[in-house]
């Protein structure tokens, strides 16, 4: 049965193969294959290109369309808009809980559902000038930086440079070495080979604390395990990266007033909504708890900003803003790393784009070079 269901959907999938070896494109073919061989009737496919190369996304779509044509039926849940207009007959739009529409697709636009989506005109494509030089000035290098874990090779012989006000994409299918790229610059995880530099200045003992004290901010790809504390304030959670000033604390004890009064207008600014200064963080929604990472962070006034995934999980709103505050942060000089796995992200926001597939940096291309389908095939390694 399995073999029919390869070849009718031309699957070239090792069935003897463990899945922990296999490419997420391929690890997804096999949950399809699981549906199939129990005979589903309906399908429910959850953000199912969230890892997915340009390529892999085509193949999905076309074995969609083919159990369409089988009479399966496909509830098909994304946040990325051209992909609903693209594979969808009809698209349900929810809002907090409701649905705000539903439409037959025949004429639809981005905009009109983003729109419905956010309840207000959204500025769907928050770009940076295509003519904008970027500053020679380099704020974080990698030579020849190595990283074993466990015996096994997770970054190898990475050259990095992240200039001054510019956006540096990192692009790659997950699980490539992103997040220990990360986390080595914010001197979270130690490396075995090669050297880390700061305006020219090899860091030899690196660690969190000398990357912020040094003007590295880090947005964490999971900001409720590596951000913040969510049991605790809105404005403790600020205070993580501002006990130490004294307009803040003295002698070790913390000026409450002020603090509150300065998260005050942090919400203010950047428009966190149902937030205040003594409410319980994880009492926001997902859009509203990034804005306090991102308040936090900028405000911080960093040199260099890693943002890993920042904008992950959040509503178009909320997206929208988080582009914003980047080309903002970039305009100021500020040098920002960008990993995402949203390939359009990276693409809208970037001066550069590097890629990553299996621990290496395989290419760097600047922006008049950028071309969506060499670099997924680059993320495939190819």
């Amino acid at each position: 049965k399995i073999y029919k269901l390869l070849k009718e959907f031309k699957f070239n999938i090792d069935l003897d193969e463990k899945v922990e070896n296999l490419p997420v494109g391929l690890q997804q073919k096999i949950e399809i294959l699981k549906v199939l061989y129990r005979k589903a009737k309906i399908l429910i496919l959850d953000e199912p290109t969230a890892v997915l190369t340009p390529q892999e996304k085509g193949d999905l779509f076309r074995i969609i369309l083919r159990l369409k044509e089988r009479g399966n039926s496909i509830i098909f849940i994304t946040h990325k808009l051209k992909e609903a207009l693209e594979i969808a007959d009809r698209i349900v739009v929810l809002r907090r809980g409701k649905k705000v529409g539903e439409f037959e697709n025949y004429g639809l636009n981005e905009q009109q559902l983003a729109n419905l989506m956010v309840g207000r005109e959204v500025q769907l494509k928050v770009g940076i000038s295509e003519q904008r030089k970027v500053s020679r000035e380099v704020i974080v290098e990698l030579r020849n930086l190595s990283l074993i874990k466990k015996g096994k090779p997770i970054l190898k012989k990475i050259n990095l440079q992240i200039h001054q006000g510019e956006i540096h994409g990192i692009a790659g299918v997950q699980g490539n070495g992103q997040s220990e790229l990360i986390e080595v610059i914010c001197g979270l995880t130690k490396f075995q080979e090669g050297e880390l530099l700061l305006k020219g200045k090899v860091i030899k003992f690196p660690s969190p604390q000398t990357m912020i004290f040094n003007g590295i901010a880090h947005i964490p790809e999971d900001r409720l395990n590596m951000a913040v504390i969510s049991q605790l304030s809105v404005s403790e959670n600020i205070l993580v990266s501002k006990y130490y000033q004294k307009k803040f604390s003295k002698h070790g004890i913390i000026n409450w007033k002020k603090l509150k009064k300065f998260v005050g207008k942090l919400i203010k600014k950047y428009d966190i909504r149902g937030a205040e200064p003594d409410k319980i963080f994880y009492l926001l929604s997902g859009g509203n708890q990034q804005k306090v990472v991102l308040a936090r962070e900028i405000e911080r006034e960093p040199i260099c900003l890693i943002a890993g995934h920042p904008s992950r999980g959040l509503d178009i709103g909320s997206i929208e803003f988080v582009h914003k505050s980047l080309i903002r942060l970039r305009e100021k000089g500020c040098g920002i790393l960008l990993v995402s796995t949203e390939l359009d992200e990276l693409l809208q926001l970037s001066d550069r784009i590097s890629v990553m597939f299996n621990g290496s940096i395989v290419a760097s291309l600047d922006r008049e070079n950028f071309d969506k389908k060499r670099i997924g095939m680059l993320m495939m390694g190819v």
